[in-house]
């Protein structure tokens, strides 16, 4: 079974700045996107947020389904903002760990790309886009958006292989297959002539290689 699949089912425990996080959902994503948290852009690599940031991150993904975030700074919150704001190793620490948080709970399954077909683009938010497609599976509104982002990500590609063959999810035996086909690309003309004589008896070759020259001058 899928490494990645296993993550989304078992995401572990975290704590972020003495607060225990619950795992993410669509509706805990949207109340990130809601307050522009800077933690979800992925060009933000350059730690370009502050510790009040952090924590009314923290405070949107500890908000219940379908409840909006709390904004204004619990008493804890402005405590830790008294003594931990100029901690600049404290800061880095916990946002690391949420970042980590935040990512391991959107892990998607990695799929064949279509090369003859272009995926249809969908127009609707994405993340509304998810909840129409976990009620089409039969969960409820509030089931739906209480749904781990990542584990939507494998319920709707698992459902779409079931309707279409267009789908097929890339596993660990795939690896092995591109690694000969790309040991494959990589032989001579000579090499390949090498092994077909030393695979095939002396009349098969000569069919073989008949055969493949015919092939080439087609």
């Amino acid at each position: 079974m899928s490494d990645q699949f296993l993550r989304i089912l078992f995401p572990g425990q975290a704590k972020v700045c003495g607060r225990a996080l619950p795992e993410l959902t669509l509706w805990r994503l949207a109340c990130l996107f809601a307050i522009q948290s800077p933690f979800l852009s992925t060009a933000n690599k350059g730690g370009l947020f502050t510790l009040s940031d952090l924590l009314l991150a923290v405070r949107a993904v500890t908000a219940g389904n379908q409840c909006a975030p709390l904004l204004r700074p619990s008493i804890r919150d402005a405590l830790t903002l008294l003594f931990r704001r100029k901690n600049q190793q404290y800061r880095e620490k916990h946002a690391s760990c949420f970042v980590a948080w935040l990512s391991l709970h959107q892990l998607s399954p990695e799929l064949w790309e279509n090369e003859d077909e272009g995926n249809r683009e969908i127009s609707a938010p994405f993340i509304l886009s998810q909840v129409a497609g976990l009620m089409d599976l039969g969960m409820t509104h509030a089931e739906a958006w209480n749904t781990s982002p990542g584990y939507a990500k494998w319920l709707l590609a698992a459902n779409a292989e079931r309707q279409t063959d267009r789908v097929k999810f890339y596993n660990d035996d795939d690896d092995e297959i591109n690694m000969a086909t790309a040991a494959l690309d990589e032989r001579t003309e000579a090499d390949t002539l090498a092994q077909a004589k030393a695979d095939l008896s002396p009349e098969a070759f000569d069919q073989w290689l008949s055969a493949r020259q015919t092939m080439k001058q087609g």
